[in-house]
């Protein structure tokens, strides 16, 4: 849309139909942020990755609410994760998958965030490590080992089953999506 109102920009109904899309769009994004903002307890990864992993990688777009594989799902979580990956399907063949990513990205971040310091992953300086005593960074060390296990397990798990499932249409925005998180939360 945005080349053929580029190519001939005197087109009404090209500039009309491009005006029409990008209010869509920024629809679509509201309705993207909103899902993910209100739906934190129904998409925390924990959970997720606790439920049967191999149900949540269901082929191609096929809607799972149909599915038997899913009945440790309530109804509500597989509207918001269908909701959310009908929203982003949407996005992504409109061109506008780079915005779809972002706001995951800013819902997302800060409950991985949370999901490590519960797990006792403080972030610390070097700085701060260095000046600390032996025995208490060894402690330390061996409490982060711990979570670091717990975190691959539940946490990044979870995570990246909803990451696949939302952006099954786009390899590499999910590749890139994912490897940005787990690389910044661990």
């Amino acid at each position: 849309m945005k080349y053929l109102v580029a190519k001939n920009p005197n087109s009404e109904k090209l500039v009309e139909g491009h005006n029409l899309m990008q209010i869509a769009m920024k629809r679509l994004e509201k309705e993207f942020y909103t899902n993910l903002s209100m739906n934190h307890s129904r998409l925390d990864p924990e959970s997720i990755s606790s439920r049967s992993s191999a149900s949540h990688a269901s082929k191609g777009s096929k809607s799972r609410s149909s599915c038997s594989d899913y009945e440790d799902y309530s109804e509500d979580e597989i509207q918001v994760e269908d909701e959310l990956k009908s929203i982003a399907d949407c996005m992504f063949s409109s061109g506008y998958g780079k915005e779809c990513v972002s706001i995951y990205k800013v819902n997302r971040k800060p409950v991985i965030d949370e999901g490590i310091y519960r797990l006792g992953v403080e972030q610390l300086s070097a700085q701060k490590i260095n000046k600390m005593d032996w025995k208490i960074l060894d402690l330390k060390i061996k409490n982060w080992l711990k979570a670091v296990i717990t975190a691959v397990k539940m946490l990044f798990a979870g995570e990246r089953i909803l990451c696949d499932y939302v952006f099954s249409s786009s390899d590499s925005m999910r590749e890139s999506y994912f490897s940005e998180i787990s690389r910044n939360g661990a």
